[in-house]
């Protein structure tokens, strides 16, 4: 099973991404020294969906960044949950 993930940092900036273990990539970007996001942290899941696979993930993930406005993303994935 693989996740896309929405992020925020106390700045209100986001992060779009996948992953197998979410609780692992969080770890991952609050210990960041700027490799993936500048840190700019601490980071929060503010929105997660799981995905049966990678592909469908990447697929999910691509769609969320190409809103370009964070809200519109937290939106989709928002309702795309409520669906089931």
């Amino acid at each position: 099973m693989h996740f896309v993930y929405i992020l925020r940092n106390s700045q209100g900036k986001h992060s779009i991404g996948e992953t197998e273990d979410l609780q692992r990539r969080i770890v991952e970007h609050n210990k960041d020294n700027g490799h993936f996001t500048g840190f700019n942290g601490p980071w929060e899941i503010i929105a997660s969906h799981s995905c049966s696979d990678k592909s469908e993930a990447r697929r999910l993930e691509k769609k969320l960044k190409s809103f370009k406005n964070p809200g519109y993303a937290i939106k989709y994935l928002s309702e795309l949950r409520a669906q089931g």
